[in-house]
């Protein structure tokens, strides 16, 4: 049997925590905050409580009454309702260009700036929930929606039925042009076992047991992302709630992050959102451990041979949709999983280099990409690709403020006020830090049999040949949706 796969998996986590505005107040920072979080910081006078009544979920978890507000629960949202191809495919450009524009940024400074726009989307998307004025323009343009969009819940809808349709395990009704055009006259390979890929996205919210949070905002939360609700007490029990939250890391990643925040979280902590995906494929097409052995990869291009490394290269003959784009200056393969869902889309620009990949990426657009992918035809091909296996912790504040997301972090003209209920008082949340981290491994494993041996990989070679040996952009993408589940450049596939 022949066992092809890789997998990628992410953290996103947004943890809120509470000051008082006076002279006592330490800096309006958290000290020592959690490596893998995001920390939403409040200034306020002591708030009053008043009675409610709790709010019951599907799967039955309920919120503490004491800290949501008596308003009814806004009714469920039907994402059938006002919902057109259009908007979906307007919601899937708007990730994607956030992901064109992320990149841009990461690929000025590390060396595999691999991360998930799908993530990075929920997260903001789940602040922009509880934002208002110039805090919530500013979310609204950095997730490339029109900021005078009137309709408060309209991206939300899209980005709940994208969300949905990713995870579904039905078969997509309209496959890319690829997909259909697919003439390849490649042998079957049937002798190994046909799986399915796992698309896996949890949110979550961690909530202090005495926050007064309001309704509408934990029920949109739950009805566009299915959050679960989680009451923990940050205050007295720091070391019970960081487990609890890496329990559910650790669960919802299948083992491949177990711990987003510290040992023990910080007492002044008032609520944690997370959001975690993982995606593991089994490839399509055979690519054998046998045919797998060291090559060079020139981080700076061939013409600098000096700082090339010696790096695990795979090797695969079969049919992978292919496009050589003389307008962009580039090539683009896929790699497609099983499934029929999604693909590991490369793009090399011509001659790239670290330099060349950088100007690359600052020009490139999200409609770039759909025009190449669009062009794309299945062909008999060779493909050499790098194995890979990387693990990044991306600090997205300098990132996002770059992008001109500025007034959420600061105590002075953040506005979350719509997270918390009416008669919390003067309260203010603000953001000190946003954190992503990120598993990437792209790997074979092979036990027996295939179509292809290591003794005849290399003995007819067709004419479309694909060796990865230098910087490339990788994208894998959802295909029906059209969203990007994980994207970055890759300068160095060791990591």
């Amino acid at each position: 049997m022949i066992t092809r796969y890789s997998h990628v998996v992410t953290v996103v986590v947004i943890a809120l925590a509470s000051h008082l505005v006076n002279a006592q107040n330490r800096a309006g920072w958290v000290q020592n905050p959690p490596e893998n979080a995001v920390y939403l910081q409040q200034q306020s006078q002591q708030p009053t409580v008043s009675q409610s009544r709790p709010i019951y979920f599907p799967q039955g978890q309920t919120i503490n009454p004491a800290r949501v507000s008596t308003a009814p629960p806004p009714p469920a949202p039907s994402f059938s309702q006002g919902q057109t191809k259009f908007q979906y495919d307007a919601a899937s450009f708007a990730v994607t260009e956030l992901a064109r524009q992320v990149g841009a940024v990461l690929g000025q400074q590390s060396n595999a700036g691999v991360f998930s726009p799908v993530s990075i989307a929920c997260a903001l998307s789940l602040l922009l929930l509880g934002a208002r004025d110039e805090t919530r323009r500013e979310l609204m343009q950095v997730l490339n929606f029109n900021p005078n969009d009137q309709d408060p819940n309209g991206i939300h809808r899209q980005y709940g039925r994208l969300l949905q349709e990713i995870a579904s395990t039905a078969p997509d009704a309209i496959p890319v042009a690829w997909r259909r055009n697919d003439r390849c006259s490649d042998e079957d390979d049937d002798d190994y076992k046909q799986e399915s890929q796992i698309t896996h996205l949890a949110n979550a919210v961690f909530v202090q047991k005495d926050l007064k949070i309001d309704n509408s905002f934990i029920h949109w939360s739950r009805a566009f992302y299915n959050s679960s609700i989680k009451n923990l007490d940050f205050a007295n029990n720091p070391q019970k709630s960081a487990f609890q939250i890496n329990r559910w890391a650790h669960e919802n990643t299948f083992g491949k992050i177990s711990q987003i925040v510290p040992n023990s979280v910080n007492p002044d902590t008032q609520m944690i959102v997370a959001n975690a995906l993982y995606f593991k494929g089994l490839w399509k097409e055979v690519f054998e451990k046998q045919a797998t052995g060291y090559k060079k990869f020139y981080p700076d291009g061939h013409a600098n041979p000096s700082t090339a490394k010696d790096v695990l290269t795979m090797a695969a003959i079969g049919c992978f949709p292919y496009f050589d784009s003389p307008q962009y200056d580039a090539r683009i393969v896929g790699l497609p999983y099983q499934g029929d869902k999604t693909a590991l889309y490369i793009i090399i620009p011509n001659n790239s280099s670290r330099q060349r990949m950088q100007q690359f990426q600052q020009r490139l657009t999200a409609k770039d990409i759909g025009a190449m992918v669009s062009q794309m035809t299945v062909r008999k091909a060779l493909v050499q690709i790098p194995k890979m296996k990387i693990s990044n912790t991306i600090n997205l504040r300098d990132v996002l403020q770059k992008l001109r997301l500025r007034t959420i972090f600061s105590p002075s003209t953040s506005n979350l006020s719509a997270m918390l209920d009416n008669s919390s008082g003067h309260e203010r949340l603000y953001a000190s830090e946003i954190i992503h981290k990120v598993e990437l491994d792209v790997n074979e494993v092979g036990t027996e049999g295939g179509a292809i041996t290591a003794s005849t990989i290399f003995r007819s070679l067709p004419s479309v040949q694909i060796r990865v040996d230098t910087p490339f952009l990788m994208l894998v993408g959802h295909d029906a949706t059209r969203l990007p589940l994980f994207y970055g450049s890759i300068y160095d596939p060791t990591g």
